[in-house]
């Protein structure tokens, strides 16, 4: 019977030290908890700037758009839209195809290997 007793306060103490570890367990997670739901907090706050500043935003690029087209149209319609010529168009001759400067080349044909005499060597080595 003295060992049943034993057995019990030993099996009483395993359970209470369990339970003393879920407790710390538990007071750690809600520690962790509130940290979180403190970082929760802050990025809604966060999130809720950025659609203020995206309205603002949104509103002064509305407003912007609106400027510039009532700036793109002609305050005078007399004109027809194909007639409108500027200074520069007027002072400066069009070149023609072959006097313009020559086009470069793509980057990507740098690195394109044609069978001359001295390239052929080099690319049947490798």
């Amino acid at each position: 019977m003295l060992e049943q007793i034993n057995s019990l306060e030993n099996l009483i103490e395993r359970v209470s030290e369990a339970m003393s570890n879920l407790r710390a367990e538990r007071d750690r997670i809600g520690e962790e908890l509130e940290t979180l739901r403190g970082i929760l907090d802050e990025k809604d706050r966060e999130l809720a700037t950025l659609r203020d500043e995206r309205e603002t935003t949104k509103s002064r690029l509305s407003a912007l758009v609106e400027k510039m087209r009532a700036s793109c149209e002609p305050s005078e319609p007399s004109e027809p839209a194909g007639e409108f010529e500027t200074a520069a168009e007027e002072e400066e001759p069009s070149l023609p195809e072959s006097e313009a400067t020559p086009k470069e080349e793509p980057v990507g044909d740098l690195f394109r290997f044609d069978r001359g005499s001295q390239q052929g060597d080099l690319t049947d080595r490798f």
